[in-house]
């Protein structure tokens, strides 16, 4: 009986361990936890924090071999828990540059989580760019949807390219979704539906 009973015991530790929530990671760190305690995390790795304001923590540093990265640390609607991660990279003037730098980041990605789940990369105008110049105005006018997303088990991870700053820039976004506090956000919004 006593044999019986440490098995249920064991069994119930085991079980109840194996339920415990798996987070996607960044730079090492699980993306969950109160923004202090990420903010906190992020200058351990050596970011540098800029500033922390409504539910948002933004730093700066170099990210994946690139230098002069800013990322955005974002924390679940109305809770102080963190989900998502954001890096925008250093902006481009030409688009050879800006999509060597996205097709650099889409193959190291897919190194590390095998092939993408999702990839769309179009020039949506009724008369797509042909040049370099009208391909990053093209970004200006939202005219593409360009963007590759590969998932895990933890969450997904998306690169797109986007417009900068600057007038006629773009720029390679980097977004990691951490599944198991994005789904509390949507349990949130179908509860309130």
């Amino acid at each position: 009986m006593k044999r019986f009973l440490m098995l249920i015991i064991t069994l119930s530790l085991f079980g109840g361990c194996m339920l415990k929530a798996q987070h996607l990671t960044f730079k090492g760190v699980p993306i969950t936890g109160t923004l202090k305690e990420f903010t906190n995390a992020m200058i351990q790795k050596g970011f540098h924090h800029e500033l922390t304001q409504d539910g948002l923590a933004v730093f700066s540093g170099d990210f994946a071999g690139y230098k002069d990265c800013s990322f955005g640390v974002i924390t679940l609607q109305n809770q102080d828990v963190v989900n998502q991660v954001t890096v925008l990279f250093s902006e481009h003037e030409t688009w050879s540059s800006l999509i060597t730098q996205y097709n650099t980041l889409k193959l190291l990605l897919a190194q590390k989580y095998g092939a993408p789940a999702d990839n769309m990369e179009v020039f949506t105008a009724k008369y797509p760019p042909s040049d370099d110049y009208f391909k990053i105005s093209a970004l200006h006018s939202e005219e593409y949807i360009w963007y590759t997303s590969f998932e895990t088990a933890e969450g997904e991870i998306r690169l797109a390219l986007s417009e900068g700053i600057s007038y006629h820039t773009g720029r390679v976004r980097l977004i990691y979704f951490d599944k198991t506090n994005t789904d509390k956000v949507r349990k949130a919004a179908f509860d309130d539906l």
